[in-house]
């Protein structure tokens, strides 16, 4: 159709003496054109209709007429190509060129028909060489058509020169700015240039400029997962919003953005309204259980990747996330049984590197998962399936296996590779506890520090565990305190120091310094917790240490450790009512854990609800409670008293007495 609207334009040009007066005669040539231009105009309306023959007899009449026009041969040109007859229209085209060099309708036709040629087969290299010759010259004209460009970026990438296809989509994008099209051809072109960053930077100054399109939004999701510079999308999905409250997918992408900044809180409500107004949308079921399970929702968590594995059943990454969550809760098999699921799903993977990453990803999982349960030959086995033996993350694992399986030799080895691996920190720890372990305290404690001075004072924690566990808590403590003395204002090195001393069993040092660390930072929910439930546990200072605890929930509200310290201490104080409620809050999320159950079956036992007490305590026993035969104990007088005097409360041991009446 542009061709016939050019051809339309020329015949009125052409034809504007056709408004002169009647009787006044017309030259010959013009008489002459005039009919050349009739012909083109038979030719292009039996073009629209389809009739070939006629066009060409048409055009050749007008040729004839006008052997000399170039404009007419680049028309007739025109209608041929449109028509699909190519020989014919090159040939017009020629002509045109040999009349008038340089003719811009005859080079356009020439440079499609060599693009045609060039698109359908790759291998036509001239055809290709010359449709970019010919389409760089159309370019050149400052009114030259905008949709040559995308052509040339084609021609371009299909010869390998990225570059170039860059530089063309560019120009396209300067010949139509604001265009949405031409600013995603741009990203295109960027992205297969290996540029991601740029082509991120593209959409989203498109976007912040015009934030209306949901396709350009969800490119640049792509983008940002890509290459994780998710600070530039979140401004542009806010401003989104404010124009587009009701889209689901703005709503969910800025959770998944705010939860990829370390925003759980905020992700999650944000997630939950995406939710409301697409229940069904898989990618903000999941990102939202991810959310509840940073945020220690482990239930709802659960909850939400157990549906989206039923309905997605062949998914691995969708098992994967769901033996995380199961893992969070404690549920060790289920966790497995969902990881070895997920492997299945993923055997297949078409991309062997990430497929292979994301395998090995879960198969750590899995060996970290039997070496917390001292199963550690199964997970030797998981580590000998590693599809990657030399990462750094997985020779890590192996040494801490090795380590646990008392095969110091075979740590030292692994120290060795990770050395190798240029991991020089993780090979220092790994070596100094295998020494340490070992009975070399001096060699053990000289490598600890090699790696406290490569990755910095945070790995004094990890040493002071390695000292205490080797049986030299000294030494760990001298760690911890030269790290409070270094920086005397570092809420995290007193809360360290403290939560070290209160495990040797030195109260009133670990308090003063626990303090110290929240008077530093009256934020620190994890050392108000910790010194709160302290008090708690020794039955000490239980006001204090409720509002400790209740201090820590108004920071961090769905924390099960810190529900358990809340109902534990209720409990302390003799009110068993309000202990049941964030103990039952705790033993949800928290299922496996055999503290938070003991916990909650002797509140049950207080409020006379022996059976419910009695299967609590042995899901304390099933869960692998250290205390087991006390455990047993409460079981075996809690059935006794079921058995005399059903509905009335068990009788409580002095031990467990609290300082202050029950309700």
């Amino acid at each position: 159709m542009k061709a016939l609207a050019a051809v339309g334009c020329s015949i009125a040009l052409l034809l504007g003496g056709a408004a002169r007066a009647a009787d006044s005669p017309a030259p010959q040539g013009t008489t002459r054109r005039g009919d050349a231009y009739f012909q083109l105009m038979r030719a292009g309306i039996a073009a629209s209709a389809g009739r070939g023959s006629e066009v060409v007899a048409a055009l050749k009449d007008a040729a004839a007429l006008e052997p000399d026009s170039a404009s007419l041969q680049a028309e007739g040109a025109a209608l041929l190509q449109m028509l699909g007859r190519k020989s014919d229209a090159e040939r017009m085209a020629r002509r045109a060129l040999e009349i008038e060099p340089g003719q811009r309708g005859a080079t356009r036709v020439l440079a499609d028909l060599a693009a045609g040629r060039a698109l359908a087969s790759p291998a036509d290299t001239a055809s290709r060489q010359d449709a970019i010759r010919l389409y760089e010259q159309l370019a050149a004209d400052p009114a030259a058509d905008a949709d040559l460009f995308p052509i040339l970026v084609r021609l371009r990438l299909q010869g390998g020169d990225k570059q170039g296809a860059v530089e063309s989509a560019k120009r396209y994008a300067q010949k139509r700015p604001g265009d949405e099209g031409a600013v995603r051809l741009l990203a295109q072109t960027l992205l297969h240039d290996g540029n991601a960053s740029e082509a991120l930077a593209t959409l989203l100054a498109h976007l912040e400029r015009s934030p209306d399109s949901e396709d350009l939004l969800t490119f640049a999701a792509e983008l940002t997962r890509q290459t994780k510079e998710w600070a530039g999308l979140d401004p542009v999905l806010v401003r989104f919003l404010e124009a587009h409250p009701g889209s689901a997918l703005a709503r969910g992408l800025h959770g998944e953005s705010l939860l990829r900044s370390s925003q759980p809180a905020a992700a999650a409500a944000e997630l939950e309204k995406a939710l409301e107004l697409a229940p069904g949308e898989p990618m903000i079921r999941l990102h939202l259980a991810t959310a509840y399970g940073t945020l220690g929702r482990f239930a709802d968590a659960v909850a939400l990747a157990q549906g989206l594995a039923t309905q997605f059943p062949d998914n691995g990454g969708i098992r994967a996330v769901l033996g995380e969550a199961l893992a969070r809760q404690g549920d060790v098999n289920g966790a497995l049984d969902a990881f070895d699921e997920a492997l299945h799903a993923l055997a297949g993977d078409r991309d062997a590197d990430e497929g292979a990453a994301q395998r090995d990803d879960i198969r750590r999982s899995m060996a970290r998962l039997q070496m917390e349960r001292k199963r550690y030959g199964e997970a030797g086995k998981v580590l000998a399936q590693l599809e990657d033996q030399g990462d750094a993350e997985s020779l890590e694992v192996r040494g801490r296996l090795a380590l646990l399986s008392k095969d110091y030799a075979g740590a030292r080895d692994v120290a060795r590779k990770l050395r190798a691996a240029k991991e020089p920190a993780a090979a220092a720890m790994l070596e100094g506890d295998a020494l340490l372990r070992e009975g070399n305290l001096t060699a053990g404690v000289e490598k600890l520090r090699e790696g406290i001075s490569l990755v910095g004072p945070e790995a004094r924690l990890t040493a002071a565990a390695s000292l205490l566990d080797a049986g030299h808590p000294k030494e760990g403590e001298k760690l911890l305190a030269e790290w409070v003395e270094a920086e005397p204002k570092s809420a995290e090195a007193r809360f360290r120091l403290g939560s070290f001393l209160e495990r040797e069993g030195r109260l009133d040092a670990a308090e003063s310094e626990l303090k110290e660390s929240i008077r530093l930072d009256p934020q620190g929910d994890e050392a108000m917790n910790y010194l709160g439930y302290s008090y708690a546990d020794r039955n000490v200072h239980l006001d204090e240490a409720l509002s400790l605890i209740q201090r820590a929930l108004t920071i961090d509200p769905w924390n099960g450790a810190y529900l358990d310290s809340l109902g534990w201490t209720y409990y302390r104080l003799g009110r068993y009512k309000d202990a049941r409620d964030p103990l039952e809050r705790a033993v949800r999320d928290l299922p496996w854990d055999p503290t938070v159950l003991e916990h909650l079956g002797d509140v049950y036992d207080r409020l006379g609800e022996t059976d419910r007490a009695v299967a609590t305590w042995q899901r304390a026993i099933d869960s692998g409670s250290e205390g087991a035969d006390k455990l047993r104990t409460k079981i075996g007088r809690g059935a006794s008293s079921s058995r005399l005097a059903p509905g009335r409360p068990t009788v409580r041991a002095q031990s467990d007495a609290p300082v202050s009446p029950p309700e």
